[in-house]
């Protein structure tokens, strides 16, 4: 993303409480049997869920990634030095827009989904599949990147 660009939903001022509850709402209505709220130090990190998936019982986490966007509210701020020359006071407000952004995107992102779920393009397992949890507690995207895997396109088994 170039400096110049805005970042989507960078504005908002809705509490990320009230998005997390939002999104459980959709996952509700995507099909979640249960959701619950993950905290870290008092704060919202992530939703977990269970739904259905092909007649099986499946887990899925979904974190809120607020790290990236800080960084680059920060780099806004100051292209050449990032966040080391603000005050704590404008780095806690500038953390906080990015818990309520990160929430936000997430927000819009769950929406699309439901969107495509509803149309019938999609199952819900499918656009949700990179979240479900594997055996060990990791998130499938998680899995294969520490696992290293890669997916090429067009490449085919042996027979």
């Amino acid at each position: 993303m170039a400096n110049n660009q805005p970042i989507y939903m960078a504005t908002t001022e809705i509490p990320m409480e009230r998005t997390a509850a939002e999104i459980t709402s959709c996952l509700v209505q995507a099909g979640a049997t249960s959701v619950s709220t993950t905290y870290q130090a008092g704060k919202i990190v992530g939703l977990t869920w269970s739904m259905r998936v092909l007649g099986n019982e499946a887990n899925f986490a979904m974190p809120a990634r607020v790290a990236p966007i800080y960084k680059l509210l920060c780099k806004r701020r100051s292209p050449d030095r990032g966040d080391k020359w603000f005050a704590d006071d404008l780095k806690t407000k500038l953390h906080e827009q990015a818990e309520r952004v990160a929430w936000r995107q997430l927000l819009r992102w769950v929406q699309a989904q439901l969107a495509m779920i509803e149309t019938g393009m999609v199952q819900s397992g499918e656009v949700f599949m990179p979240y479900m949890q594997h055996a060990d507690g990791r998130t499938f995207f998680e899995y294969f990147e520490s696992q290293q895997l890669r997916l090429t396109a067009g490449e085919t088994k042996p027979s």
